[in-house]
């Protein structure tokens, strides 16, 4: 992995801790991440024209939004969670639950499915929940 990689990685991985911080310690963590995410779209929709737009897809439009609404909920939910929940319990939780909701599917039906089904690779291996 080039230097630029690694640097970038490390950097988004401090902007996180940071804002998880922050917002932990605030008076009030869901004022704190409404403010934060204000300052977000604003700059967003500044850097807009500088990206061909018209390029995507319609339909891609329609994941972006849902995508927007899904990280909304998880934001507020984080921020409930900073509320009452103690920063090391709390952050460790949502960093890594993630990783376990491609699972929920297939733990609550009962059923078999290939390896990396839900991640788009092709394994031939299988995996009963």
């Amino acid at each position: 992995m080039s230097l630029t990689a690694v640097t970038l990685v490390m950097l988004s991985a401090t902007i996180h801790v940071v804002w998880n911080v922050l917002t932990k310690s605030s008076v009030s963590p869901k004022a704190f991440s409404l403010v934060k995410g204000t300052f977000l779209i604003i700059i967003s929709l500044c850097a807009l024209p500088a990206f061909p737009l018209r390029s995507i897809p319609m339909d891609v439009w329609i994941y972006v939004g849902l995508s927007g609404v899904i990280h909304g909920v998880y934001i507020w939910a984080l921020s409930t969670a900073y509320e009452t929940g103690d920063i090391s319990f709390v952050y460790p939780v949502a960093r890594s639950a993630p990783a376990f909701v491609p699972s929920l599917p297939s733990s609550s039906s009962g059923r078999e499915y290939p390896c990396g089904v839900h991640s788009g690779s092709r394994s031939s291996s299988s995996v009963y929940f």
